[in-house]
C-alpha cells in the first residue's frame, strides 16, 4: 500500500488531477505505512506505535484517495465530447 500511495500520488499530481499540497503529505503518509508495517513485523512486544504510525499513514491514503475522486470527478468528461465540428459516421 506504501508502494501504491507514493506511485499514485506522484503520478496523479504530475497530470494536475491532484493539488500540489497532498503531494508532500502522500510521500510522508507513504513512508509512515512502510514504517508501520516493518516496525510491527520486527517488535511484536511494542506493537502499539507501529500500529499507530501505520495507521496515520492510512488516514492520509484515505484523504488522498477522496481528494483525487472528487477532482476526477470535476473534469469534463472528454469521450463524451466530439473533437472539431464533424460528428464522426461509421464506415461499412
Amino acid at each position: 500500500l506504501a508502494i501504491a500511495l507514493y506511485g499514485l500520488s506522484r503520478t496523479t499530481v504530475a497530470l494536475g488531477w491532484t493539488p500540489r499540497w497532498l503531494d508532500r503529505l502522500c510521500v510522508a503518509g507513504a513512508a509512515a505505512l512502510l514504517l508501520g508495517a516493518v516496525q510491527s513485523g520486527l517488535i511484536l512486544n511494542d506493537v502499539l506505535p507501529g500500529i499507530l504510525i501505520g495507521l496515520a499513514g492510512f488516514v492520509i491514503w484515505l484523504l488522498y484517495l477522496g481528494v483525487t475522486g472528487v477532482q476526477l470527478a470535476r473534469l469534463p468528461d472528454q469521450a463524451a465530447t466530439p473533437v472539431g465540428d464533424e460528428v464522426p459516421t461509421p464506415t461499412n
